[in-house]
């Protein structure tokens, strides 16, 4: 980018001092640094600012960045970007840049700083000491050698915490539905089929997943009650994925011994009854505290701003539109589409995929169509990956957890104009091949339509809340589901029901009458809660129910 005059840098996040220097000596640059201050006091600084450098402490939202003219780049000293208006920065050509996987080992040896500490009673033993005390037997405590210990989330930190406890020689068991079964060998992890198998009967408990609307509360009273009694509970990944009060009730019936906490569900005004719990550890979200980390960090920052002011492509881009030139509209709408189809397929998929196949149909399969599964990847990897996902990195992290995806035309399709099809290969839980399959078209250009769903067939809008059922093809299903989204409150816009009647003699009923499956796509005005998905999977002749949001 060329600049007549200096780039004017703001830095609200604290930076380590080395890091200060090498920001000055940048050619261009005028750097204000006021650390750990409140942006919008800053009215001298704020209209002429071009560069916000930030950590966690500032809220980057439409009204800060209305006070903020010039700006052209926001760059995040860390991994997480929740602080930051995403769809205002992009609308205002704004672009976010992270600094992901600088802090990988810092977190992760906190969690086993607090793991040790824990086992062999350090936290009190110290305190004892200091006051005057010696009791050798008062401390006794436990190894990790022969312990199951189970890791939820596989993601950087989680496997870097498998591989320190594979050294101490813990009976490592994982659980992540989004990381391949080759994975979990390359990280010598035992695989768990599901939450619950994984946790039960661990004497350690370890949490490394992304905190969205699927994992907060992900372990709460129910899966506390697996653990082995006695265990011992480290959350240092994000406050909310474990239920603080259900951990604090595990803490006072002795079902859980002790806990590390890192990550806190309210910061800095952590929930009381869990920081003074004599068999609590608490730190105050120092996992990326490290002066390594903070330097790698830093000067990940500098990397960045030096490539942004060269106008050179960004290593980390949060927000950067497109992969490639879209050269017609109709490819912008499959692109959107196919990352629809991804949200949709993350959440019905029942098997772990090791390859994904987008069949590109019709005409647009003569067109750039490289932007597709990549959106396809976008969709299907959202909320699964502690890194922002856009169509930057959506691809590699797609990959990084062990699947592949490619495209393939198929232009002698002829049931529409266009159309792409997404084929899903994996394993089932029982080792054996499985194959999924999900696709949808695009009519006049600019209605997107999702059309198959496995062997069903639709032509429903995918917008909005989205109800997805798969049931025994028998009379009342679409009655009891109308009667308790009533009861709920919860107004139909939509109800498309696709019938399958070629299903396997294994899914018959019993009593010998001749039925198969059904699929239905129902769309709501609002959104259905978790307690009332469950209480709709529950209802007669329903195999199946989730709910997507698109």
């Amino acid at each position: 980018m060329q600049n007549k005059k200096p780039l004017e840098v703001l830095l609200t996040g604290k930076l380590h001092p080395e890091i200060i220097k090498e920001l000055s000596e940048l050619k261009g640059v005028n750097i204000h640094n006021h650390p750990d201050t409140i942006a919008r006091k800053l009215t001298s600084i704020l209209p002429a600012t071009n560069v916000l450098i930030t950590r966690s402490e500032t809220a980057i939202d439409r009204e800060l960045m209305q006070l903020m003219p010039e700006l052209k780049y926001v760059i995040r000293a860390a991994v997480g970007v929740g602080n930051i208006d995403l769809d205002t920065s992009t609308e205002k050509g704004i672009l976010v840049m992270n600094c992901p996987g600088k802090n990988t080992n810092s977190a992760a040896e906190l969690c086993m700083g607090l793991l040790l500490s824990l086992m062999r009673n350090l936290h009190t033993a110290n305190t004892t000491v200091k006051n005057g005390g010696w009791d050798r037997h008062k401390f006794s405590g436990n190894e990790l050698r022969g312990k199951k210990v189970a890791v939820i989330g596989l993601g950087n930190v989680g496997h870097r915490i498998a591989k320190f406890l594979n050294g101490f020689d813990a009976k490592v068991v994982g659980y992540d539905p989004y990381i391949s079964k080759e994975k979990f060998k390359d990280y010598g992890v035992k695989m768990a089929e599901s939450l619950e198998s994984a946790i039960e009967g661990a004497e350690v408990l370890t949490v490394h997943t992304p905190l969205n609307a699927d994992t907060k509360g992900l372990i709460g009273a129910p899966q506390l009650e697996l653990l082995a009694r006695g265990s011992v509970v480290i959350n240092g990944a994000r406050g909310g994925i474990v239920d603080e009060l259900a951990l604090l009730r595990a803490l006072d019936s002795g079902k859980v011994s002790k806990a590390g906490i890192d990550t806190w569900e309210n910061e800095p005004t952590p929930l009381e009854g869990l920081t003074k719990h004599p068999s609590v550890m608490c730190s105050p979200h120092i996992g990326a505290t490290t002066i390594e980390a903070q330097i790698a960090i830093g000067k990940a920052v500098v990397a960045q701003l030096r490539q942004a002011i060269s106008d050179q492509i960004v290593d980390h881009p949060v927000n950067l539109p497109g992969i490639e030139k879209i050269e017609h509209p109709i490819i912008q709408q499959y692109a959107v589409l196919s990352e629809k189809l991804g949200a949709i397929a993350s959440s019905v998929l029942g098997f772990q995929p090791d390859k994904i196949e987008v069949k590109v149909r019709g005409e647009i399969s003569a067109m750039k169509h490289s932007t597709l599964p990549i959106a396809f990847a976008k969709g299907f990897m959202r909320g699964k990956s502690t890194e922002h996902v856009s169509f930057v990195n959506a691809k590699k992290l797609l990959e990084k957890s062990g699947v592949e995806i490619f495209s393939v035309k198929d232009e002698k399709f002829t049931a529409y104009r266009s159309a792409i099809k997404i084929i899903v290969h994996g394993q089932n839980k029982d080792g054996k091949s499985a194959e999924w399959k999900i696709g949808g078209t695009v009519f006049e250009d600019k209605l997107q339509r999702l059309s198959v769903i496995e062997n069903f067939y639709f032509e429903v809008e995918p917008r909005g809340n989205l109800l997805i059922f798969e049931n025994q093809d028998e009379p009342g299903v679409v009655g009891n589901i109308g009667t308790l989204l009533g009861q709920h409150s919860v107004n139909i816009q939509s109800f498309d029901l696709a019938r399958n009647r070629k299903t396997s003699v294994k899914d018959q009923p019993k009593d010998g009458t001749k039925t198969g499956l059904a699929m239905a796509v129902v769309r709501t005005d609002s959104p259905v809660s978790k307690e009332l998905l469950t209480k709709l999977g529950s209802l007669p002749h329903i195999r199946n129910a989730w709910f997507i949001v698109l």
